[in-house]
């Protein structure tokens, strides 16, 4: 079988969907997997690699003028011309002109349907936008692709989608994550960011769904006095957080460099324990990286990353200052090595290989086809 896969994301973002879509691609490749693939993108970028792929890997990159009218209508040319059989939307959109192209299977990757939860968190426009695209997806894909349970459920309620048309499969996080990186390489990683010795971690957009101001008010009342280290890209938030810490005199570090990937593990590996009390979350991957970086995790009880966690231990309202405050000072003052173990056993479940092999399978249901 031929698919095609909208690469744009693994070509060009660095984190999020690129880093979904790299996943993917390096578990495909990992298994031998004797399909043609072709990636589509609108340019090449420096993230990714192209010549770690087996022969049945290809791409075209597009020279169009309006690359978005090219992802969305004029890509139907490169799809009949490759003879393309599937066609995989890895980020939440299919093309609006596969709709009366019945002989090509349409599979979309559904991460979550945020602007639906939390639309005063959106531009109207971009509401719009992602609302008008996702429902489109929805309604032409013969199969759904949910990142987790939770997504599932959202699909079902704010679209009406069969639930047998929704398929749940786990993404994953990069090797890196479950590979111990060596004292030597921290302490460069340490100096280079100028994080101290000891330190709780979170990772991810800094935003008020991700609701990192509810880790200073959390430490506010503990007994445990730790600086906070917060890695990923601002918005107004971040400047809330900023104040807030300095007028509760609280020690929060915000790297004032963009954070390369390849310096994650290390970081993650470096910290007393991980922090992601968010509102709400498709998936949650910092949550995964964090268990396969062998560090204690506290996160939220009501939303996806307690599916993905499956552990109570590490769980609390994430609406509870008092709740976090109380977790963090028990991982504190316990041996967590149980409960790390426990996480780790559950982060190899999440592979690469595993998400290619459950992607595969959906590919093999639209063989005969």
């Amino acid at each position: 079988m031929k698919i095609g896969i909208d690469a744009k994301r693994i070509f060009l973002n660095q984190t999020g969907l690129g880093s979904y879509g790299r996943n993917l691609i390096a578990g495909l490749n990992e298994l031998k997997a004797t399909d043609e693939f072709v990636l589509y993108s609108t340019g090449k970028g420096k993230i990714f690699k192209t010549e770690q792929l087996g022969e049945n890997f290809s791409s075209f990159i597009s020279g169009a003028s309006v690359k978005a009218f090219w992802r969305s209508y004029s890509i139907i040319k490169n799809l009949k011309k490759d003879k393309i059989d599937l066609y995989h939307g890895i980020s939440s959109e299919l093309p609006f002109s596969l709709k009366k192209h019945n002989e090509i299977v349409k599979i979309v990757d559904i991460h979550d349907l945020l602007f639906l939860r939390f639309p005063d968190f959106y531009a109207l426009t971009d509401r719009k936008m992602f609302e008008l695209k996702t429902k489109f997806a929805c309604e032409i894909a013969d199969k759904i692709i949910a990142t987790s349970e939770a997504t599932k459920q959202d699909i079902i309620n704010y679209y009406h989608t069969p639930a047998d048309k929704i398929e749940v499969v786990y993404q994953s996080c990069s090797d890196a994550f479950y590979t111990e990186v060596s004292e030597t390489a921290k302490n460069k990683i340490r100096k280079k960011y100028k994080l101290p010795e000891d330190f709780l971690l979170c990772v991810g957009t800094i935003q008020e769904r991700k609701n990192q101001k509810q880790i200073l008010e959390a430490l506010k009342i503990s007994k445990t006095k730790i600086p906070l280290v917060l890695i990923g890209t601002g918005t107004k938030y971040k400047d809330q957080l900023i104040a807030f810490a300095k007028e509760e005199n609280l020690d929060l570090i915000i790297p004032d460099v963009f954070v390369k990937n390849e310096d994650l593990p290390a970081i993650y590996q470096m910290a007393r324990i991980f922090v992601f009390p968010g509102l709400y979350e498709g998936f949650g991957i910092p949550v995964l990286e964090a268990m396969a970086s062998k560090i204690p995790v506290i996160s939220s009880l009501n939303t996806s990353m307690a599916e993905i966690i499956n552990n109570m231990d590490c769980l609390i309202n994430p609406l509870s200052a008092e709740d976090l405050a109380e977790k963090i000072d028990t991982f504190i003052s316990i041996d967590t090595t149980e409960i790390v173990n426990k996480n780790y056993a559950r982060a190899l479940e999440f592979t690469n290989k595993k998400f290619a092999e459950k992607m595969l399978k959906i590919y093999d249901e639209f063989r005969s086809k």
